[in-house]
């Protein structure tokens, strides 16, 4: 008895050891558990509430100068990296940026710009000498700026340009390191819509004197002053950005990191969108591929804006047989534009035979000929062919250039086709990257071209403009009127708006004739967006807003 009392008085002792540290144990192991479970879960709350945007860029951006830019893919990458003196809004029109105050003169000539405390990326002062500096070296003849005819407005800014003044004629001053002062050559009604677009952003003055290259690739002297900096960029595959804590406006970005790849191949850029890797598909940035234009709008999800850019095809003047009106006329009235927009692009673009958006025409949409008149197209090519001197044959073999996207491809095809139909004839088609087309037609080294233009401010002369000179590399035909040019310059002196829009519509009347260019369609943007992103704003000139966008949990 007393054995098994022992025993028992043995484990009763042991148990009064054991247990507490059993207990003691499973308590700690408890413990460790629960906070690793919230360690896992902090972290995972952590991924879930980081704010990334994805999206696609179809082609590479061309630079990260601003001052260098002349496409709308390199504008968005532009308005991520700098803040100029005022702001795009998402209606297009501006708001102050940079600048705190502006004052105007009464003679509405001189405007004021007084500087609010921002910073570079690296932390130095964006001054009124940084704005002075990126303004004037635009306007330097030598300097390679496709956009130097927006800072026309400026006094003496296209004499410097020319070279017949000097760049202490230009009318802008520093005059501190707060205070810039622009002196304009007529009174201009957009010019603070234009100093929101990015051609209109500084450069820091003291990087980019000691390194030209400064902006040419990811690199410690790339400095900027907008609400994202870009830190890595792999080349022809994807761009990085997060987001920059000295931008000036307290808050904002709401994002985090923006991560976009560059892919070409728009139904690898839909698959991507599909498998939940992008957030955001179309507009300006990547093409939706025709044949599922339709399918998305069945069920709901394509969304659309109004948008002020034009697809065209341009005529190269200096080539033959465009060098004659008459044909130039025939090839833009053979072009049945509602076939394109019912059969490739599929979501309600407007038939464009005017040069305007109607967007900037409050939304009036002006008709100078029928569209898609091949018996008109017929007689005016008789009259060219024998105002030429040639035959029909000789026409054959023509070339049609055009970047590389499916988009583009089908237009061109049904061009070429359209054309066929009409007149008998062979075009060759000539399809390259958009680097590649770009730089053809800058240098007028083609002779019939598809392009599409994107406005650049919230004004009729964001397009008039750039054909007032053929020197402009953005004239791709190489035309210049002296009649039109007047019409322009007497714009600028109106008394009134309506006036001043009267004249307007005599210019595009003019340029419409004269065809250098013949529009096919003005656009809709559509795009596809994930439910999670919220205030993505895009204005009618295409600028894609970032800077209030989150993504929601």
């Amino acid at each position: 008895m007393s054995n098994i009392r022992n025993t028992s008085s043995l484990s009763k002792h042991l148990s009064l050891k054991i247990l507490p540290r059993f207990f003691s144990t499973i308590c700690l192991l408890g413990i460790i558990f629960s906070f690793g479970g919230l360690f896992v879960s902090c972290e995972k709350n952590q991924q879930q509430t980081k704010q990334v945007f994805r999206a696609n860029f179809s082609y590479e951006p061309t630079t990260l100068d601003p001052r260098k830019g002349c496409d709308a893919i390199t504008s968005l990458v532009h308005f991520m990296l700098y803040e100029g003196l005022t702001k795009i809004t998402p209606k297009s029109t501006h708001e102050l940026g940079l600048a705190n105050k502006i004052d105007l003169s009464e003679n509405k000539l001189i405007y004021t710009f007084h500087l609010k405390d921002t910073y570079w990326s690296n932390g130095d002062l964006v001054t009124a000498y940084d704005f002075q500096y990126a303004w004037s070296s635009m306007l330097d003849p030598k300097f390679p700026c496709p956009n130097a005819h927006l800072l026309y407005p400026i006094k003496n800014a296209e004499s410097v340009k020319k070279g017949i003044l000097p760049t202490e004629a230009l009318g802008i001053a520093a005059l501190d390191s707060h205070t810039f002062q622009v002196t304009l050559e007529t009174p201009t009604p957009y010019f603070l819509d234009l100093t929101s677009f990015c051609v209109f952003f500084p450069v820091p003055k003291k990087i980019a004197e000691k390194d030209p290259k400064w902006a040419d690739s990811l690199n410690p002297n790339l400095i900027t002053n907008g609400p994202f900096s870009l830190i890595s960029w792999r080349k022809c595959n994807e761009m990085i950005y997060v987001k920059n804590p000295n931008f000036w406006k307290k808050g904002y970005p709401k994002l985090d990191r923006v991560e976009l790849s560059i892919i070409n191949n728009e139904i690898t850029a839909l698959g991507m969108y599909q498998s939940n890797e992008l957030d955001f598909l179309g507009c300006t940035l990547t093409s939706i591929p025709p044949d599922w234009i339709g399918k998305f709008a069945s069920q709901g999800i394509l969304q659309s804006k109004p948008l002020g850019a034009t697809t065209f095809s341009t005529f190269n003047l200096n080539t033959f047989p465009f060098n004659n009106k008459n044909i130039r006329k025939a090839f833009a009235y053979a072009i049945n534009r509602k076939d394109i927009i019912d059969n490739i692009t599929q979501f309600d673009e407007i038939v464009a035979t005017g040069c305007i958006p109607p967007v900037l025409k409050n939304q009036i949409d002006k008709s100078f000929y029928q569209d898609g008149n091949k018996e008109l197209a017929r007689k005016y090519l008789t009259l060219g062919l024998k105002e030429l001197g040639v035959k029909k044959e000789d026409l054959n073999g023509l070339v049609l250039s055009y970047f590389s996207a499916d988009t583009y491809k089908r237009i061109a095809q049904t061009l070429q086709e359209q054309w066929r139909s009409a007149f008998e004839i062979d075009i060759k088609l000539d399809e390259n990257d958009f680097k590649v087309t770009m730089d053809k037609f800058n240098r007028k080294d083609y002779q019939i071209g598809l392009m599409m233009w994107m406005i650049q401010y919230n004004d009729q002369m964001g397009i008039l403009d750039r054909f007032k000179l053929k020197k402009n590399p953005k004239n791709y035909p190489g035309w210049e009127n002296p009649e039109y040019i007047k019409l322009l310059d007497q714009s600028a002196q109106s008394k009134n708006e309506k006036e001043r829009v009267s004249i307007l519509s005599k210019a595009e009347e003019l340029i419409t004739d004269e065809m250098p260019f013949s529009c096919i369609f003005h656009w809709n943007s559509i795009f596809l967006k994930k439910d999670t992103v919220k205030d993505i704003h895009i204005s009618p000139i295409g600028s894609i807003h970032l800077d209030e966008t989150y993504i929601e949990s």
